[in-house]
């Protein structure tokens, strides 16, 4: 079988052709997946990234107009896919939510530092505007998908992200500023 140009692939894809949107996922992948490995730079898990990359590029790929190339638009969407991650497993270590970040049950003075580190998280919290902290305690907290957030709290997918991105990057910037910065967030 002849390997398809990209621009090709891509109308296949929106004509909903399986096979190309198999080939466009084995061509991307060791891309994406070595672009998630780079910038990831162990603080996300990387298949994970590589799936929510995928799945934001199912999404779009309507959107793509094709003034770049694919792997310029799929490296766009690896970058923010991989900060976004970082952020939440990040969020997750913070308050102890992340399973990765131990073993078993906490330590006596884990468990400390996490009871004082959900003191802080919920310190900023209330910093932020109702809509922008019940994104954020909805996605990064409740683990809910930015869609299941936006069907919760009965608003447009768009709305649910703009409010999810602006109650992070507040988040980020005030408990910076209130505590300092914490394991490279």
């Amino acid at each position: 079988m002849q390997t398809m140009s990209d621009e090709a692939l891509l109308a296949a894809i929106r004509r909903g052709d399986g096979a190309a949107e198999r080939e466009f996922f084995d061509r991307f992948y060791p891309k994406v997946l070595a672009w998630c490995r780079w910038l990831g730079k162990g603080r996300v898990d990387v298949q994970d990234a590589v799936a929510d990359v995928f799945e934001v590029a199912w999404r779009r790929i309507g959107e793509f107009r094709g003034d770049a190339a694919i792997a310029t638009w799929l490296y766009a969407i690896t970058r923010n896919v991989v900060r976004g991650n970082a952020r939440k497993a990040w969020f997750g270590r913070l308050v102890g939510l992340d399973p990765q970040s131990r073993d078993g049950a906490p330590s006596p003075d884990e468990a400390l530092v996490l009871k004082e580190n959900a003191k802080r998280v919920e310190e900023v919290l209330v910093t932020l505007s109702e809509a922008k902290r019940e994104m954020v305690m909805l996605v990064d907290i409740e683990g809910f998908t930015v869609e299941e957030a936006a069907r919760a709290a009965g608003v447009r997918r768009s709305t649910a992200g703009t409010r999810l991105f602006y109650g992070r990057r507040e988040f980020f910037e005030r408990y910076a500023a209130k505590f300092g910065a914490e394991d490279g967030a």
